[in-house]
């Protein structure tokens, strides 16, 4: 993830865990850029907490790890969801 009008800027996992205290984020965390700027603040979560240190999953990375084919992973999940009007961006 990263900004359009500065693309060197990009999240940052260690600011973000900082800020929200926790490394399980959820509804109303934000998430915070490489210079300490809000860039998306999660406004829903149905699932209830998500790990920011775990590393990002992928079709490819689950099927190193665990064997399984054509198992959508973080990757896949999240980047379709940063183009929906509903995301709310900081």
């Amino acid at each position: 993830m990263r900004n359009a009008a500065e693309p060197e800027e990009r999240y940052h996992a260690p600011s973000t865990i900082k800020a929200a205290g926790t490394t399980s984020l959820t509804t109303g965390h934000v998430l915070y850029s490489d210079i300490a700027r809000p860039i998306l603040t999660i406004v829903e979560d149905q699932l209830g907490g998500h790990d920011t240190i775990g590393g990002c999953c992928s079709v490819p990375s689950n099927h190193m790890l665990y064997g399984v084919e054509d198992c959508p992973g973080c990757r896949e999940n999240f980047l379709p969801c940063l183009g929906r009007r509903d995301i709310c961006l900081t």
